[in-house]
């Protein structure tokens, strides 16, 4: 696999992980891409704030 294509996997799994991870938090996919480009931002507003887990399959 070449280089460039890691690195597209790496950032379509790393789109998918937030997006979900702010899903379980009640958030909207915009706090999502806040969780990619800002983590030192919004990981501490999830995990400080009120918001609750809620997973999808229970």
């Amino acid at each position: 696999m070449s280089m460039t294509a890691l690195i597209l996997a790496y950032i379509v799994i790393a789109v998918l992980i937030s997006l979900g991870v702010a899903r379980n938090f009640g958030k909207s996919n915009g706090f999502g891409i806040g969780i990619i480009f800002l983590p030192v931002i919004f990981i501490p507003i999830l995990a400080f704030g009120p918001a609750i887990y809620q997973p999808e399959n229970v």
